[in-house]
Parts: C-alpha cells; structure tokens; sequence
C-alpha cells in the first residue's frame, strides 16, 4: 500500500525542510503541491527551495510553463499528482511526501479523493509558535528576495520582474502574483520602471517596498491558516491521521 505524507501550512512555517526530512527518512521525492513555484522564472518570488537546501533530495514540481503562459490551475496540479503518484507507484516507489501550502490546491485536496484513494496518508499542519517571530522571519525572508543579507543576494525578485517586465502577456500574469503584484503597484505609483530598483545603489528606494511585500505575505498566511481550519476536519473525516506541529 502507498504511503502518503502530506505536508501542508502557512508561508514561512518550515514546511520545506520537514518535507525535505521526511524524504531522506523515507528515501522518497518530494511532490510540490505550488502553482507558482512551477514557473522557474519566478524562482526567488515564489520560495522555491534551492539545491542547498533540498540537500540531494528529488523535488518534482506541477507542470512547468513560462511565465507569460500563467500558472497551473489547481485542478490541473492535482491531476499531475494523481499522476506522478501513478508512475511512482508502477516504478515501484511505495512513500511519496506531498508539500505545499497553495490554498487553491488545499480546496483542491479536499475537495477530491482520487489522489488519496487506496493509499495510507499522514497529515502534518505546521503553523507559527509565535506570530511576532513569523512575522519578523517573514519580513527577513522578504529582504534576503529584494537583496539585502550578507553576501548580497547573487539574484532577487526585482532581477526576475525586470527581466520579465517587456512582454506584457507576462507582465499581466505577475500582476496577480504576491510580491511581484506589489512592486508593480509601487513602481506605478512612483513612476519607477523595476530595472531602477536594480543594484546596490538602489538599496534605499528597495527600502521602501519592503513593507508592502512583508504585509501582503502575512496576509496570505491569515488566508492560509483560515483554509486550513476549513480543510483539516475534512481530511481527519476521511480516517487520516492528521498531526498540528509548530516552528
């Protein structure tokens, strides 16, 4: 019988590296249950993990398209994970570990049991233990995308919108697209083209959209933790065994 362990729960709350764990412990790969993260334009924007991080473990995404394309729809991620766990399984791969934390794709899940069906799934929630330190990680996070740290960043999220920013079909998707919706919103306010918040000498214009990103992601995580409170009795209904964990 499959195994499945689906890791789920709000921006910023470790998800990655449990999964990234789980799979060593398991010697498994890891399904992305992310739409965004399917485009590898958006790499910084979206979290998606590095190699450094993923520390040799196998990360299979949904289905990868460009950018000015748009984003897999939640149904169309899902039916990549119906799927990818069909292969794995014929391949002779018995654990698979689930990551994510989309809230379309949560609605997605529980809405849907094809790609649970005849299998063993263990639930794993993760949430802040402190919502003063979520917010001031997830405030770091977003300064380490937009360049500051120590080194600088070798690439950040204003590098990815410039270099999307002449081709409006791709222009039009990122608008829906947290932290790059924000930039472009300022930028127009402002005047800006996001080439001129480009570099080092840029550093104190960045200064100023970094709020405005930190506050949109906390606010999808407000959005997350709501799905999740919606979603979990579903899945525990279904005879998962569903576990809250805190970082």
């Amino acid at each position: 019988m499959t195994a499945l362990h689906l890791v789920i729960g709000i921006t910023g709350a470790g998800k990655t590296a449990r999964a990234v764990a789980l799979a060593h412990r398991h010697h498994s790969p890891v399904l992305a249950l992310d739409r965004v993260q399917c485009h590898t334009q958006l790499a910084i924007g979206s979290g998606r993990p590095t190699m450094g991080e993923l520390q040799g473990t196998q990360r299979i995404y949904p289905i990868q398209r460009p950018v000015r394309s748009g984003p897999v729809t939640a149904a169309e991620a899902v039916d990549h994970l119906v799927h990818q766990r069909k292969s794995l399984n014929d391949a002779g791969v018995s654990t698979l570990v689930l990551e994510g934390g989309s809230i379309s794709i949560l609605h997605e899940l529980a809405a849907r049991h094809d790609w649970s069906d005849g299998a063993t799934v263990h639930v794993e929630c993760w949430l802040e233990a402190s919502v003063t330190g979520h917010a001031t990680r997830t405030a770091d996070r977003v300064e380490r995308m937009l360049g500051y740290g120590t080194p600088p960043a070798d690439r950040t999220l204003v590098d990815e919108l410039t270099d999307l920013w002449p081709d409006p079909e791709a222009r039009r998707h990122l608008c829906e697209v947290i932290g790059y919706r924000e930039l472009i919103d300022l930028c127009a306010c402002e005047g800006l083209d996001p080439g001129q918040l480009r570099g080092q000498t840029a550093r104190l214009r960045r200064a100023a959209f970094a709020g405005a990103v930190t506050d949109a992601h906390l606010d999808y995580a407000h959005q997350q933790r709501l799905t999740l409170a919606a979603a979990l009795p579903t899945l525990a209904d279904r005879s998962f065994e569903v576990t809250l964990c805190e970082n």
